[in-house]
């Protein structure tokens, strides 16, 4: 069947533009963002096309040819500097206009243009160049994220299609020529065409849901952390808690978990205000949060209280950890905190054997943080069962809690 490229040129028109109109509707109230560079991209792309029309109404104007291929390198470049965007990894704009400005001149070919494959080679390399280029940044992931949106990996896919595509274009256009049948009937621009109109309208869809993955995303962090410290909120600790045990069912390393709790943080609230409050909040999840490694999990639990669970940890070990946090806390002196003197009890709790009784943790690592607190707070007490004797010693009070003061080792 014999596909007539003015119809196909036209549909691209039309897709295209449409495409873009909503791409710039949608950012219309945004800093330039990568809906911003797509945009221009996709209102580009009708622009090569229509004087890819122009040599159709005038058959000398074959001056047109180039002219198109140069503004369809310039959106294939705008898509790069999208696909940047997109990472939060943006073009500067001197560079984002010089850049596609440098790849049309070369679709100026350097002898007469006499027919209607001027320039076709040059602009075959830098389609799949800056194809292969936009499919490289949607591989990469963005600051802050632990793994690729989903999307972006069909986007990636999409771009290193084109990249072959256009490459296969060149090299059957120098070893086979643009009038050999197979390069007319495989690789002719009316297959290019339906080839680009399919990936304008996946990439339009990919990037729609990419926007909607990485708002969900977001909304679940916010959900997930402490707006305060950065830190995971109780409820998820207290999940992630729970699936780590479950992980660890029928293993037999056992853990730690650490209690922590700022001394006399309603004092400082109330002499130095709730600025100052808020910063030693801050300090203390930033000491923390450097101490523990990095399959520790850590939260604000409440208020001035903290928590930590250290999976494959024994109590020496814990408690060397918690003594160096307690320390650094201590001695910090960043900001306002060197006229407040902040210190923390911590209280630890040790379980061994398989899987992980987080309640029965947080209760005993409880009794110990209120054991430091009792005897004098800026200390750090590591609970341990209690014995018939030493149960009959205290009256039924909570035993087997060493405690370590302030200086002593």
């Amino acid at each position: 069947m014999h596909l007539d490229l003015s119809s196909l040129l036209v549909v691209f028109q039309i897709v295209s533009v449409t495409c873009g109109f909503m791409f710039a509707l949608d950012t219309v109230d945004e800093e330039p963002s990568f809906g911003f560079w797509f945009a221009c991209s996709f209102l580009c792309a009708p622009l090569a096309s229509m004087f890819y029309l122009l040599p159709a109404l005038n058959g000398s104007w074959l001056w047109a040819y180039p002219v198109g291929n140069g503004f369809a390198a310039l959106t294939t470049a705008l898509g790069w500097i999208g696909a940047r965007a997109v990472n939060g990894r943006g073009v500067p704009f001197p560079a984002a206009l010089a850049i596609p400005v440098v790849i049309a001149l070369l679709m100026i070919p350097v002898g007469p243009v006499d027919s209607p494959w001027s320039g076709a080679l040059p602009f075959f390399l830098a389609f799949s160049a800056f194809s292969a280029l936009g499919g490289a940044e949607f591989l990469r992931k963005a600051a802050g994220e632990e793994r690729l949106l989903r999307h972006s990996k069909i986007l990636a896919a999409i771009c290193l299609i084109n990249a072959c595509w256009y490459l296969a274009r060149a090299v059957a256009f120098v070893t086979l020529g643009p009038e050999h049948t197979f390069f007319r009937a495989v690789l002719g621009p009316e297959t290019s065409t339906i080839l680009l109109l399919v990936m304008i309208v996946l990439a339009s869809l990919c990037l729609i849901s990419i926007s909607r993955e990485r708002a969900l995303r977001l909304a679940e962090t916010y959900a997930a952390q402490d707006g305060l410290t950065g830190l995971l909120n109780r409820r998820e600790f207290l999940r992630q808690a729970e699936q780590l045990a479950q992980q660890r069912e029928g293993g037999d390393t056992g853990c730690a978990l650490m209690l922590f709790d700022l001394d006399h943080f309603k004092q400082i609230n109330d002499t130095h205000g709730h600025l100052v409050g808020d910063e030693v909040l801050r300090a203390f999840a930033r000491i923390a949060r450097s101490a523990l490694r990095r399959n520790d999990l850590l939260c604000r639990y409440g208020g001035e209280e903290f928590a930590a669970l250290l999976p494959d940890t024994g109590s020496a070990e814990a408690y060397g950890i918690a003594e160096r946090i307690r320390q650094s806390f201590a001695s910090c002196r960043d900001g306002s905190l060197a006229q407040v003197g902040p210190t923390t009890s911590i209280g630890i709790a040790v379980h061994r054997g398989a899987g992980i009784p987080l309640f029965r943790l947080l209760e005993h690592a409880d009794q110990a943080l209120y054991c430091a607190k009792s005897e004098g707070r800026n200390r750090t007490s590591v609970y341990a069962a209690p014995t018939p004797a030493t149960v009959q010693q205290r009256e039924g009070r909570v035993v087997g809690i060493r405690s370590v003061a302030s200086g002593q080792n």
